[in-house]
């Protein structure tokens, strides 16, 4: 008993020393975007949203089928996509510029749109049947989206 105990003893010490040896967790340094709690969620759905239009370009990509992958990403999140949330959480229809965007700091705003206007060229590029300017096109639209969640938060 008395060696279980002593072996936990040292285990317990080793884990102390290991976690002390580590550097500690560092500070989100991405920049805080505060918005009201309805715009925020309007936001987070959008961008699942995306993340599953994403998912399926490249699954069509994966299939070949060029063509559809194209006409997911522009109405999916395309500039043709923009607006789409209107009307959610008591936000009218007509009421442009009332959504997240007008929370957002320029460089952030910014990104949203590269992305939306990115969404379309990939669409151009796939209906093109070019599948090299596709894949180019379509890195650009992931590198707007990795920009933008590597520089910003909202929580």
């Amino acid at each position: 008993m008395r060696n279980a105990i002593r072996q936990w003893f040292r285990v317990l010490i080793g884990v102390a020393a290991l976690a002390s040896a580590l550097p500690a967790a560092a500070e989100d340094a991405r920049q805080l975007v505060t918005m009201p709690a309805a715009a925020r969620e309007i936001m987070r759905q959008a961008m699942i949203e995306n993340l599953g239009t994403l998912n399926g370009v490249l699954g069509l990509l994966a299939e070949d089928r060029l063509k559809e992958a194209g006409e997911l990403a522009e109405s999916g999140f395309g500039m043709s996509s923009m607006g789409r949330h209107m009307g959610m959480n008591g936000m009218d229809v007509g009421m442009r510029g009332m959504g997240p965007g007008r929370y957002m700091p320029e460089g952030m705003h910014n990104l949203a749109m590269a992305m939306h206007s990115t969404g379309s060229d990939f669409a151009r590029a796939a209906a093109s049947g070019d599948r090299a300017a596709a894949m180019k096109a379509l890195q650009a639209v992931t590198a707007n989206c990795f920009a933008c969640h590597s520089s910003y938060r909202t929580r």
